[in-house]
């Protein structure tokens, strides 16, 4: 754990002493793929690093529309969990494990302390808000002004990164919570790129065939 600790770009900043802190307090947590965890500003546990696995984060409106925001990939950290160090933050959004995850917990008591002491701290903490906060505007932009058809293809092009592989474990429901859009407007869509032959279905698989023509929808 001590080596993930090390990845963090402000632990050459720290002291020996705040960095034996964060040594003994850290937590590492195991969670199995399709486990959620709910952050928001009344949910505060601190600083999340993934070790192992991924996650998405997404938003969920009163209706159940689930819309997917950004993801976390190994040695990734999760800003969402240390609400409590920015009071003016208020949100509610959801991680879901998209595989078996580990990921290494700074708890927010040990958190605030090495914060109060090293402004190194709170400066990353910032840091990665203001780059998450380009991630959602960058989805927001693409939902208002991008086409459907467009926002599917990228859905299937990051897919297909994610899985590295060209035929896809992925249901419509899957790719509907993704896109933040009707079960029904997917299925139509993906009939569409398979008669334009972009693709094959098959039940609980997509076969990407013309990934160049994806890329230029």
């Amino acid at each position: 754990m001590h080596n993930y600790l090390e990845t963090l770009p402000f632990w050459k900043e720290l002291t020996d002493d705040q960095k034996q802190l964060l040594s003994t307090h850290i937590i590492e947590r195991s969670f199995q793929k399709g486990d959620i965890l709910n952050h928001g500003s009344q949910e505060c546990t601190g600083l999340e690093m993934m070790v192992k696995g991924q996650a998405r984060i997404f938003m969920m409106s009163p209706q159940g529309n689930e819309i997917t925001l950004y993801r976390l990939l190994e040695q990734d950290v999760c800003v969402l969990s240390a609400a409590c160090m920015i009071h003016s933050l208020t949100f509610t959004v959801s991680m879901e494990f998209e595989t078996d995850a580990v990921i290494l917990l700074i708890p927010k008591q040990i958190l605030q302390i090495v914060s109060s002491q090293n402004c190194r701290v709170k400066d990353f903490t910032m840091e990665l808000v203001a780059d998450r906060f380009s991630s959602v505007m960058n989805t927001m932009h693409d939902v208002m002004f991008s086409s459907n058809e467009h926002r599917l293809a990228q859905a299937l092009l990051t897919q297909m990164q994610l899985q590295e592989a060209a035929s896809l474990q992925l249901t419509h429901d899957t790719l509907a919570h993704e896109l933040g859009t009707a079960r029904e407007v997917v299925s139509r869509l993906l009939k569409q790129f398979q008669r334009d032959g972009l693709l094959q279905q098959s039940r609980g698989c997509i076969t990407i065939l013309d990934e160049q023509r994806l890329t230029r929808l």
